[in-house]
């Protein structure tokens, strides 16, 4: 469960400051003009908080498999032992499914996040002080 909690919180979070701000020295909105650049559906995809958010559960579940060898995303924590015994196909097909339903994850439960958070910005009263 606190995997799956972390590992909202950088999935929400990274998509959210790619979305929203600038980034260090303006990296992430020169990311964005790069990406417009190749296509202009490649930028429309950064700006998605329902897409952008599928591409980063994705690259943390390729560094948890492959780079740190630690169950940091939750399909990885859950089915990490469970693939030893494989046979090589049946591992490759195990790794696919996982960065897949790991990007899947991210992407619902960061929409869900912002949706909530939008929900109550659009209903919350602003009082002005005088």
């Amino acid at each position: 469960m606190l995997t799956l909690l972390i590992f909202t919180g950088i999935c929400f979070g990274f998509s959210n400051q790619f979305k929203y701000s600038q980034g260090p020295a303006q990296l992430f909105d020169k990311i964005k003009v790069i990406g417009y650049k190749i296509s202009p559906n490649l930028y429309n995809g950064m700006e998605c908080l329902m897409c952008f958010p599928t591409w980063v559960g994705m690259g943390l579940s390729i560094l948890s498999l492959f780079v740190f060898s630690l169950p940091l995303t939750p399909l990885t924590l859950f089915f990490q032992n469970s693939i030893i015994d494989l046979s090589i196909t049946e591992k490759i097909i195990h790794y696919i499914l996982i960065i897949l339903f790991d990007g899947f994850i991210s992407s619902g439960l960061t929409y869900l996040i912002n949706t909530i958070q939008l929900y109550f910005e659009k209903n919350t009263p602003i009082e002005i002080e005088e």
